[in-house]
């Protein structure tokens, strides 16, 4: 592992590496199972309001940094799990509720009472957030555009209009690349209720999740309750880090660090080495060469000063960030149909300071994601 190329910007191919297509293999039986599987809880104690932000709107992210005031990119504004109304037909409740429990031993709790389905029917079916962090399944018109022209679906992704093969790649990079011990400890910072998080309980772990929103850590707690994993919100600024020294086997961020200001992503960094425990690992996906303004992830220096640096931990795979010039996603400030709505949106973007103006005339308004591997020396 100590020469593996992992600390580099996001490639598709990845996920046909024989690692990746197991992990995606379990992460979709995962989905589908969330998907349709009623839980017998109650579901009264569950906060239903819809709170996603509207597409077109672009405001900070419920996961930055308590003081920062505006997002980095536009394409993830909260991460919520969903409890969304209906279910399977109810001759089909208990054969599911049974599969999903003998296929994740954590799940117990879903299994009709007595065969009592009618109970069941009156509960809600658990899903989780869109990579937009969305209620909604379908994405809007924004949306659209952050995933780019060229776009093209996952073959076999159980749902596609809410987990892109962006976030495919995420969460199958992040976990093939990180040595996770059977029943750790792992603090997933931002990612409240996320698919991210859902699947590492559903492993067995113990998963923390933080977030400045109440409401996110409340979805998680309901997700961990009803699927009887040791889930659990916490609210909390990623910047200060209220841990015992320590305390974590290992740390995830995915796609939050960018919504951070600068001096955020620094102090968070500070704050991992301490409540990492030795031999514990920390892995971040984020923004990279994002052309916002608020974004500034733009060079492997960048990613070294502001993550490497001031974490004092040591890089896992290759000690260095490689950029492979791959660019997948669209920044929608620069977007437009036709020349001349393009050129009028990159002015726009130029003038008022929205958009890297060095980026913009060098007509440099793509951008991907980034993933860096770090770990704690023992003792």
């Amino acid at each position: 592992m100590d020469d593996a190329l992992i600390n580099k910007t996001m490639d598709r191919n990845d996920l046909v590496r024989p690692d990746c297509r197991r992990i995606l293999s379990e992460l979709f039986g995962l989905m589908r199972r969330m998907q349709r599987v009623v839980p017998v809880a109650s579901s009264s104690s569950i906060d239903n309001s819809p709170r996603s932000m509207r597409a077109a709107d672009v405001q900070p992210a419920g996961h930055m940094a308590l003081g920062a005031t505006t997002p980095a990119n536009a394409h993830k504004s909260q991460t919520k799990a969903t409890l969304s109304v209906g279910g399977p037909p109810s001759s089909a409740i208990t054969e599911r509720a049974t599969d999903a429990a003998t296929s994740f031993p954590n799940h117990q709790s879903l299994r009709p009472d007595n065969g009592d389905e009618s109970s069941a029917l009156n509960s809600q079916a658990l899903t989780y957030s869109s990579w937009y962090g969305r209620l909604s399944g379908w994405p809007g018109a924004w949306e659209h555009i952050n995933r780019g022209m060229a776009y093209q679906p996952y073959p076999g992704n159980p749902d596609e209009l809410k987990v892109p093969w962006f976030l495919l790649w995420e969460i199958a990079w992040l976990v093939a690349n990180t040595p996770l011990r059977p029943g750790s400890r792992v603090l997933d910072m931002g990612g409240a209720g996320s698919l991210f998080s859902c699947f590492l309980a559903a492993r067995g772990h113990e998963v923390v999740s933080i977030d400045i929103d109440a409401d996110l850590c409340r979805r998680a707690d309901a997700l961990g309750d009803a699927m009887n994993w040791r889930m659990r919100g916490e609210v909390m600024d990623m910047a200060e880090l209220d841990f015992p020294d320590e305390h974590f086997d290992h740390i995830f961020s995915v796609c939050v660090f960018e919504h951070l200001p600068v001096s955020g992503r620094v102090r968070c960094n500070e704050h991992i080495r301490r409540v990492l425990k030795p031999g514990g690992t920390a892995s971040y996906t984020f923004d990279y060469a994002n052309p916002q303004a608020f974004g500034r992830l733009a060079t492997p220096e960048d990613v070294k000063w502001q993550f490497v640096d001031p974490s004092g931990l040591s890089w896992r795979g290759q000690p260095r960030f490689e950029d492979n010039g791959l660019r997948y996603l669209s920044c929608p400030q620069s977007f437009g149909f036709g020349r001349f709505t393009e050129s009028a949106a990159r002015i726009h973007a130029f003038v008022t300071g929205s958009m890297e103006r060095s980026q913009v005339l060098a007509n440099e308004t793509d951008y991907t994601f980034g993933a860096l591997f770090l770990e704690k020396a023992d003792g």
